[in-house]
């Protein structure tokens, strides 16, 4: 769904009352139900990606939370930044690098395999938030969430793709839940 489509013209004003008409400790619900029909309304598969990420993001983030050496907790940080960053690479470059090492070194008959595959809707955008969620835990900017769905929220919260990916979590709550 376009940003200047008439689609969108008609959800985001149900997206405003349906969270104005919800209880207060369910309006994020609200929002991530909304989120997660804003990124499949193109492709519903681009909910896989964008529930991996989150699934991801919080279980990475949880394990950094509990990890008590520091060593476990920098060797979680590199796996997850590897897993979520990586995947973005893949999907926006490896194509390309194959093709542009299969010239480079003039590899007549000899393809390298190719993914294709595209990345999905706003991945690179949910992709630096996980990251950042994930580099907050871990230098203690704020806990781990709880609540699982609130780390879906925070990555998949479809108005941020307006603001682009470099975005933060607030620095102010370092205990509690986002």
């Amino acid at each position: 769904m376009l940003f200047n489509s008439f689609t969108f013209m008609v959800f985001l004003p149900l997206v405003l009352a349906g969270f104005a008409a919800c209880p207060v400790g369910w309006r994020w619900a609200w929002l991530l139900v909304a989120s997660g029909v804003f990124y499949a309304w193109l492709a519903p598969v681009n909910l896989l990606y964008v529930g991996a990420v989150g699934l991801a993001t919080y279980g990475f983030g949880w394990g950094i939370g509990q990890a008590g050496k520091p060593w476990q907790r920098r060797a979680l940080l590199t796996i997850a930044l590897l897993a979520i960053l990586g995947s973005l690479t893949a999907f926006k470059l490896y194509d390309f690098v194959a093709g542009e090492l299969e010239m480079l070194f003039g590899w007549p008959g000899h393809a390298l395999p190719r993914l294709g595959v595209t990345a999905p809707a706003g991945y690179s955008f949910y992709a630096f938030s996980a990251a950042s969620y994930i580099v907050d835990v871990y230098v203690r900017r704020l806990e781990a969430a709880r609540h699982a769905g609130h780390v879906a929220l925070y990555i998949a919260y479809f108005p941020k793709l307006l603001a682009g990916p470099i975005e933060r979590i607030s620095g102010e709550r370092k205990h509690g839940d986002l």
